[in-house]
Order: C-alpha cells, then structure tokens, then sequence
C-alpha cells in the first residue's frame, strides 16, 4: 500500500492552517515566547511553517482546547439576511435549543447539503427560506390548536 502523497508547499489547505493558527495566536493573546513554547511542546518546531499536516492538526485542536473559536466571515445578502431573520423569529418563538451562526449553518447543510450560507445559491438560500416560513407556520398552527383547546376547557369548567 502506497503512502497518501504530502502536501505541498502550496496546498490552500496549509496555507488556509497557518492563518488559522496565527489568527488563534492573536485571539488567545499569545506573546511571542509563549507562542514559541506552545508550537515546540506540540509540534517540536520552532515555526509554524515547519509543521506538517498532523502538526498543523495538532496545534490547532490545541489553540481549541486553549479557547480559540473560529468564526466565519457572515454572508451579508439579502437572503442570508432573510435566513436570519427568520431563524432569529424561531428563536423568540422558542423553537430553538441553540440559535447560533453554527447552529443555522448546520440547519442550513441539512436542508441543501452546503456547509454556509455564503455558499448557498439562490435557489437553495430559497428553499432554506421557504422551510423556515414552513417551520414558522406549524408553529403558529399549533399556538392556535393549542389555544382552541384551552378555551374549551375553560368553558367546561
């Protein structure tokens, strides 16, 4: 069995670690010493660059455990605006365990198979729209059920 080829210098997808590790640097505050000693007791480098994929794994899952959140850039669209709108009416409708960007996100990949709303074309930011109003209305339907049973047992009474 052959090994997987190594990433090369050039890979986004180190490029797109390294970023991440040095936005994490600036987030948790890190002075240089401290970054330094962090990256030799992890990954045993002296600089991010000489980390390999499972290094760049490693340091990473670290600066987590550390307290560093990554947060995405937020889609600023009309309909991702419109998206959020309605997730944050399901949220005051108590529909809602966690209404955070992760959380909508995570919605959202369900309803399309996309990861972000950024990502979303139209036609799915449509549909992730159209089964919020959905959502919206059962619940609506369901405050009007359940009100129409409490009258009628405050009028048996």
């Amino acid at each position: 069995m052959t090994e997987p080829a190594k990433p090369t210098p050039t890979d986004q997808g180190r490029k797109r670690d390294l970023a991440t590790i040095h936005v994490a640097k600036k987030q948790l505050g890190m002075d240089d010493d401290t970054y330094r000693s962090m990256l030799w007791a992890v990954g045993r480098v002296k600089s991010a660059g000489d980390l390999d994929f499972a290094g760049r794994r490693a340091v990473l899952d670290h600066l987590k455990a550390c307290g560093f959140r990554h947060h995405r850039p937020q889609a600023q669209d009309p309909q991702s605006r419109k998206i959020r709108a309605l997730w944050l009416e399901l949220k005051a409708l108590g529909a809602l365990r966690d209404s955070s960007e992760e959380a909508l996100a995570a919605y959202a990949e369900r309803v399309t198979g996309v990861q972000a709303l950024q990502w979303l074309s139209s036609d799915q930011a449509s549909q992730v729209i159209e089964q919020l109003k959905a959502w919206r209305r059962r619940l609506a339907q369901e405050a009007r059920t359940l009100a129409l049973k409490e009258g009628e047992a405050a009028c048996r009474r």
